[in-house]
């Protein structure tokens, strides 16, 4: 199998499968995928959506950034928004400067700061992602956001570690946005490279930092999905019964 599904329009549309657990099981393939924008598809590319079986593609994205860039998703294929209403306050201009000086420092900071408030944001929509991947007959699941680096590099962290999968090999997932991404001329003008490089990168520091939190305010992943998610002990099983193999 491929772990990189070839499209024309999204360049990090990727299968989370075969990844091994720690009980010895491999996630199933074509199960659970996680992806880019998906704003640029063409009509090939939604002949291969609907062929892998996808019935929901989970938005992770801001409302500006749907109504900006909407999904040409296949006839078959519903959008369901579950990421957060507005975008953060800040730009990435404001991101990059300190006193009135950009900063790769400054860029870093803001990545860190803001995955380390991941599981007090994302809490919902990893509900709605793991709760759809637990239900009776269900389809492959899709989720995205833009680059699916920062807010699907998470959920795709936190479905996968409740599978089972050990963190060094979630975070050699998360990496590989850095490979496959195709940033499509977002970068900003005028600006050095290595300034802005890091807002744009995957970095280890960044989901080091969800751990981090998970770690410290709910005791690990499991804590956290009791405690803030609500997909417990048997609702944790029952993913691993499903997407195991």
């Amino acid at each position: 199998m491929h772990r990189l599904i070839a499209l024309e329009g999204a360049t990090n549309f990727r299968d989370l499968g075969g990844y091994e657990a720690l009980d010895g099981r491999r996630v199933r393939w074509r199960r659970l995928f996680r992806a880019d924008g998906l704003h640029a598809l063409t009509p090939a590319d939604r002949r291969t959506l609907a062929g892998l079986g996808i019935e929901e593609a989970l938005d992770l994205r801001y409302g500006p950034e749907r109504a900006g860039e909407p999904a040409r998703l296949p006839e078959s294929v519903a959008s369901v928004h579950v990421g957060l209403p507005d975008k953060p306050a800040k730009s990435l201009l404001e991101t990059l400067n300190v006193g009135g000086v950009p900063s790769a420092e400054a860029a870093r900071t803001w990545l860190r700061e803001s995955y380390a408030g991941y599981p007090d944001k994302y809490a919902p929509a990893c509900r709605a992602i793991l709760s759809r991947l637990i239900a009776e007959r269900a389809p492959p699941l899709l989720f995205h956001c833009t680059a699916g680096k920062d807010r699907t590099g998470f959920a795709a962290a936190v479905a996968l570690e409740a599978l089972g999968v050990p963190r060094e090999t979630i975070m050699e997932d998360y990496l590989l946005t850095n490979r496959h991404w195709d940033r499509g001329g977002r970068e900003p003008e005028g600006l050095p490279r290595e300034i802005y490089e890091p807002v744009f990168a995957a970095r280890e520091e960044y989901l080091a930092a969800s751990w981090e939190t998970l770690d410290r305010e709910h005791g690990g992943l499991e804590g956290w999905l009791d405690s803030a998610v609500g997909f417990g002990a048997g609702e944790r099983e029952r993913l691993r019964a499903g997407l195991l193999e």
